[in-house]
């Protein structure tokens, strides 16, 4: 797991800017695992990389200050 030095003394946005980088560097991480176990044709490697996905998005969605739209989706700047 990766871990950075602790939120607590930080405002709203400088602790989202430490989720969304530590987020960032984990979700590099599962790539590279994923890679290493066969890429995204094993489904295993895949499906593994796509739970990885989901909780680092899962997280994003519950951190304090995140928009989303009428869907509760994160908006794609379309």
């Amino acid at each position: 797991m990766i871990q950075g030095p602790p939120l607590s003394g930080l405002d709203e946005g400088a602790q989202r800017m430490k989720l969304l980088s530590s987020l960032s560097a984990a979700q590099a991480v599962a790539w590279d695992h994923m890679q290493a176990h066969g890429g995204p044709d094993d489904p295993d490697a895949y499906a593994d990389y796509g739970a990885a996905t989901d909780f680092h998005t899962a997280l994003i969605l519950d951190a304090p200050g995140t928009e989303t739209n009428a869907d509760g989706e994160l908006p794609t700047g379309e």
